[in-house]
């Protein structure tokens, strides 16, 4: 199948889809044991290609790439911690979106250890990724919520104590979707350890 017939195959697929006839192209994936150690397939090359290619792109476009998006998909959960190192890259939020896209209760949890990341890139393309999970999918998938209610304890803390305002942001958006109390808790400590902070001049 060649690049144009492979696209127009995704929208049509996408479309049925949508419509609730079709759960995604898979077709073009080879079937993947979870326990084993070969890597899935994708148009006859393995993940670990389709995972180099994330970053050689332009990030900047604004047509999202639906093949991109249903190929990680359907790799699912054995996608994701290429996928969080894929954060340390240039098309950061792009690859948020690919782990939106999965949404597994396996995702988010890989995403609440990310979230102590030494690297303020995975850990903001972490929170945007959980936010998004968390902003709808729970709605739907009722088996989400228990991996976000072990997850607050470290949003917890990365809402009191990031340095990275953008993701002390995300952090209390997701907290504020499940627990709104402990979200106001959390940011009162937050301002207070602020203004008890000693001024410098």
């Amino acid at each position: 199948m060649n690049a144009k017939t492979r696209r127009d195959f995704l929208v049509t697929a996408s479309a049925m889809s949508i419509a609730g006839l079709l759960d995604g192209p898979s077709l073009m994936l080879t079937e993947h044991d979870a326990h084993s150690d070969e890597e899935p397939v994708y148009a006859g090359r393995p993940m670990s290609y389709w995972l180099a290619t994330l970053n050689s792109r332009d990030c900047d476009r604004d047509v999202y790439d639906l093949e991109q998006q249903w190929m990680f998909r359907h790799f699912g959960d054995v996608a994701v911690p290429g996928l969080i190192k894929a954060l340390r890259d240039d098309c950061a939020f792009s690859v948020a979106t690919e782990l939106e896209g999965i949404g597994s209760p396996a995702t988010v949890r890989a995403l609440t250890h990310a979230l102590t990341d030494a690297d303020r890139r995975v850990r903001l393309g972490s929170a945007v990724a959980m936010y998004g999970i968390g902003r709808y999918k729970p709605r739907f998938r009722s088996e989400l919520i228990p991996a976000f209610r072990e997850a607050f304890p470290i949003l917890v803390e990365v809402l009191k104590t990031d340095q990275e305002p953008q993701v002390a942001q995300m952090a209390t958006w997701i907290l504020f979707e499940f627990a709104p109390k402990m979200c106001r808790a959390a940011l009162e400590n937050r301002h207070s350890r602020s203004a008890s902070k000693p001024t410098v001049g």
